[in-house]
């Protein structure tokens, strides 16, 4: 089962950033080599929840703690990652186009990329809005367990 890193929340999310940073754009053998992009946008998405509140503290740990695993996810460097497409769907959203605020909408598609790692079911999520470029989106596990260094006792 995949554990947290044990060095606690702010040395985790400095430690995942970098990681994060050093992923920048990957080609994916599921989409014909096309890339697919981690921006840093999306890195705040593992801390935020849609709504940009904050995720409790043990989803941020292991969420931190699984982008070590991104990279070999969407390049199936193991042989073992399943994908599947998860949803196409359409988006709504206001845009400021040249001082007037118009209603966009857009198709969208997911997909989410499986694998078992270390005992743990974790799944990472690409998305792509149509005419844009495939991007990560999320990256999750319900299997984890915390590190005893990073028990709420020391996430003061």
């Amino acid at each position: 089962m995949i554990s947290t890193w044990g060095i606690g929340l702010e040395a985790s999310e400095k430690r995942a950033r970098e990681i994060y940073r050093n992923i920048g754009r990957i080609p994916c053998p599921f989409f014909n080599d096309e890339p697919v992009s981690f921006s840093s946008h999306r890195f705040d998405h593992m801390v935020r929840d849609k709504d940009r509140r904050l995720r409790p503290t043990s989803q941020r740990l292991i969420r931190l703690r699984l982008i070590e695993y991104a990279e070999a996810l969407v390049k199936n460097q193991d042989g073992k990652v399943t994908v599947e497409l998860r949803d196409e769907y359409e988006i709504e959203r206001t845009v400021n186009r040249h001082g007037k605020k118009i209603l966009e909408k857009r198709k969208a598609k997911s997909w989410g990329f499986v694998s078992e790692i270390e005992g743990s079911r974790v799944k990472l999520v690409i998305g792509q809005l149509e005419g844009g470029r495939k991007q990560f989106v999320s990256i999750m596990t319900d299997d984890f367990k915390l590190h005893p260094d990073d028990q709420p006792k020391n996430l003061a």
